[in-house]
């Protein structure tokens, strides 16, 4: 999984970058190239999503997860939905703090792989569509949803 920490950079018109960044894994020291966003400050996300994202208490505790181990790990044990927010409620759910937590990790191609082809926990995967779907340049989204159209995963969105 690696367990590098990671900066979110932005542009200075508050966008985010596009083009080829760099990262060095701090175990074992391979320079990895991050998935370029395609996206604007909010991450593509709707205004009132996003708002909500921000404003929860769970989203803010996420900030004690530097690694995206951390965040791999916190998804096993708490996502069993992926709806946007709790059910019948306006709080975000867990799925997408941690979505919008990888959102600022800026993970590399190696990871956002790693998530697509996880075999614990489908909700895993279902992160690693959202996030391709969300910031992934669209000429690119065909290279990483490709090799998912023979998985035969049943997955009931919410519960």
């Amino acid at each position: 999984l690696g367990s590098a920490t990671f900066q979110q950079k932005r542009a200075d018109d508050g966008t985010m970058p596009i083009g080829s960044m760099k990262v060095v894994d701090e175990v074992t020291g391979e320079v990895q190239e991050r998935v370029p966003q395609v996206c604007n400050s909010m991450y593509n996300l709707n205004h009132i999503l996003r708002t909500q994202i921000m404003d929860s208490d769970y989203f803010k505790s996420l900030s004690a997860l530097v690694t995206f181990a951390d965040v791999v790990d916190e998804i096993f044990d708490k996502v069993t939905y992926a709806t946007p927010f709790i059910p019948n409620t306006r709080v975000p759910s867990s799925c997408f703090c941690l979505l919008y937590k990888l959102f600022t990790m800026m993970p590399t191609y190696q990871q956002v792989q790693m998530l697509l082809k996880h075999p614990d926990s489908p909700f895993i995967k279902i992160i690693g569509i959202l996030y391709v779907r969300f910031v992934v340049d669209p000429k690119e989204i065909w290279t990483f949803f490709e090799p998912l159209m023979a998985d035969n995963t049943e997955v009931e969105p919410s519960n």
